[in-house]
Order: structure tokens, then sequence, then C-alpha cells
């Protein structure tokens, strides 16, 4: 009974546990990992009729279940899946670019990783865990694009790819990336002003920068985007700064772009997007600290998922302000600093919004927006605030 209300209390503080982080349940010397966002439910499970609790059955989104027996948990713990553990890389493999030339070092070439290319542009196809994908040297014509079976680290290393074929990164893999920025290294990437047609129905090259999977960025270093024609920064899952220097230098659509949820947690983000500065189609933005700087024609931030376009009303495209400083600046006519069609929470932080279009708001929402601390200027052409509700807990927003 004792280990039946443990496991209660801890599954009931999984509720407030954020959809990178992952749950292991410890059996013995094995640890079985599920992470948190494959999670529909969880219950306890009798397996005969006397009713008693003896399995817990984990329900997955995609509608499978995994039942654990209850007396083999020896304990339960949490861990961010987006902090990549050194130990879960065992291979590098080197790809240096010199104009439509490369030069590789590839220990699993025959083993797993196959990497071909044709004046510059790369295409590794990878069926192996556990592999660091270094990229440096310069090419004026050429592009990076990988097929991948499981989540790999990217590293660039001071690389310049400028591509004349579509994006300059090309991540054609479901699985997690994660992006290391080398510290004291720049590395710039741009597209080209012209996409061509993909090379099937299913890849998608949405932007200079693109990736099907999630994309965690790290390191200490520099990167710059030049986007072309389409979004700067993409993912079709979701995107994580956990730190580096990001410039977006220009982006004919958006900044950032994620289909999924946005955080910052830290470094430097700046942006100036033809687009909107931050997007989110179906999930949240949360801005934990750094430096982020937008400069935008459309909307600034904008978590932009409209239910009655789905009828799916379980997606809450919220908005939080944690901390950092963030400064945002937007021209449209209808260009709002900070949007969503949900809640907007501000508990710390220095914000400065600045909107100059005729019919742009500071701030955006049919929901509420909540105001616990930090503090925000707001210069608006049209609204300050234009919310359903407001909960002023304290001195805030200055409005101009």
């Amino acid at each position: 009974m004792k280990k039946l209300l443990i496991l209660f209390y801890t599954l009931i503080f999984t509720l407030n546990i954020s959809a990178q982080m992952s749950i292991y349940f410890q059996q013995g010397e094995v640890d079985v990992k599920v992470p948190f966002v494959d999670i529909d439910s969880i219950t306890f499970n009798p397996v005969e009729s006397n009713y008693l609790y003896t399995q817990l059955r984990i329900h997955n989104v995609n509608n499978t279940s995994t039942d654990l027996t209850l007396a083999d948990i020896d304990n339960i713990y949490f861990k961010d899946s987006d902090i990549l553990n050194p130990a879960d890389i065992t291979t590098q493999v080197l790809i240096s670019y010199n104009g439509n030339s490369i030069s590789t070092t590839n220990p699993l070439a025959g083993n797993g990783v196959s990497i071909s290319n044709t004046g510059g542009n790369v295409v590794v196809t990878s069926t192996v865990a556990g592999v660091e994908y270094i990229l440096s040297g310069t090419t004026s014509n050429g592009s990076f694009k990988i097929y991948s079976d499981f989540e790999f680290k990217l590293t660039l290393n001071g690389a310049t790819i400028t591509s004349t074929f579509g994006p300059a990164i090309n991540i054609q893999s479901s699985k997690r990336v994660f992006v290391d920025l080398v510290d004291g290294k720049t590395s710039t990437l741009t597209d080209s002003s012209n996409y061509p047609d993909p090379l099937t129905a299913t890849e998608d090259t949405k932007g200079c920068c693109f990736s099907e999977g999630q994309l965690i960025f790290m390191g200490n270093g520099n990167l710059f985007v030049n986007a072309k024609a389409k979004h700067a920064i993409v993912s079709d899952d979701y995107i994580r700064v956990i730190s580096g220097n990001i410039l977006v230098l220009e982006a004919m659509r958006d900044g950032l772009k994620s289909n999924d949820w946005i955080i910052i947690d830290n470094g430097y983000v700046s942006i100036n997007a033809k687009d909107d500065g931050i997007q989110s189609d179906k999930g949240h933005i949360i801005i934990n600290g750094g430096i982020v700087e937008v400069t935008s024609t459309d909307e600034g931030i904008a978590a932009s998922y409209d239910p009655l376009e789905t009828g799916d009303y379980t997606i809450k495209p919220y908005i939080i302000l944690n901390g950092g400083d963030i400064t945002v600046s937007t021209t449209g006519e209808s260009a709002h600093g900070v949007r969503t069609g949900d809640d907007i929470t501000i508990n710390g932080g220095n914000i400065s919004i600045t909107t100059y279009g005729l019919k742009s708001d500071g701030m955006k929402t049919e929901g509420k927006i909540t105001l616990n601390g930090g503090t925000a200027i707001i210069q608006a052409f049209a609204k300050c605030m234009d919310y359903g509700t407001l909960i002023d807990n304290g001195n805030v927003v200055t409005c101009y």
C-alpha cells in the first residue's frame, strides 16, 4: 500500500511536467523510458478479479499501452530529454566543405552511415544511433541533407553553407536533433531565392534550416541565417533554444517557426522577418531567459492556432514570458507585438513592445492576460492590450 501511495502522488506530479521531459520507471537494473509527450494517461490496473492493483498501465497517444508490474517498480524519476548526454554520442562523422567538393571522415562507412556529394550538395543516410555530424568549411552552392532513423547531434563548426537548391540544411528525420554551435565559431546558412519541387510528396522544404523533427540549439557559438525565400529556422515538431547566439539577418517569411511549441531558455536570439518573428502553429511559446530581439512586418511573437479551423479545442496556444530581455517591434497594419488565441502570462523579464501599424495592438488575445511580475513597456498605435480578461497582480505594464 505504501508503494501504491508513493506511485500515486508521483504520477499526480507528472501533470505539471513539461512535454520535453521523460518519465523513467526503474525496475532493478533496467530503466523503462517513456517520453511524456507520448503519454495520454496513466492508470492502475487490476489483473485479476479481486481488484487488487497489481499493474501500472501507460496509455499512449497512438492508442497503444504499456503495462508495468507494480511490485517490480523500484523508483520513478524524470529527465529532460532535450539535455544531451555526452555518453550517448559514440561516433563522430566529419564533413568539411571546400566549394563543390568535400572531405570526410566517416568511421561508419559501410556500417550504417553513407555520404554522397553532388557539387557540394551532401546527402547523408544513417541507420545507426549515437552519431555526431560535424560540419565545417565553405560552399557557395552546396547544402546538407540527412535521413536518419535515430536522433543525432549536428555540430556547426564555423560552416558557411550557401544553397542554390532550396534549404541550406534539410533534415528529413522526425527524430530529435541537437544542434551544437561551437564556442568561438560563426556558422552562416543561406538558402536559395527559389525552391525546387520536393523529391517526394512526403518531403517538406519549408525554410533555410528545416527539420521534420525537434530542433534543440545548444553551445555558445554564433549562427547567422539568411532566408531568401521562406522561413529561417523551421521545425515540423518543436524548437528549443537552450543556449547559443542565433541571428536571423533576414527571413522572407517567419524567423522561428514550429508546428508545435517554441521554448527559449537562454542565449541571444535576434530576428528580422518579413512575416512573423516567432511563430508556433499548434502549440505554446515560452521564454525563460536570454535576450530576444524581434523586428517583423507581421506578428512579433505569435501562437496562432485557431480551433475554429480544425474543431480541436484540446490545443492551448498560450504564451508565457518568465524572464529575459525581450524587445519586439512590428510595422504591419495589423501586426501585434504578442498574439495568441488563448492566454498570455507575464511572470518576469524586461519587455519592450512597439507597434507601428494602424490596427496593431501591443498584446492581443481572446483569452486572458495575467500579469504577475517583470516590467513591460508598450507603445502601440492601436490598443496597448486587447484581451478577454485581465488579471493584474502587479504594476507590470506601462502603456504609451
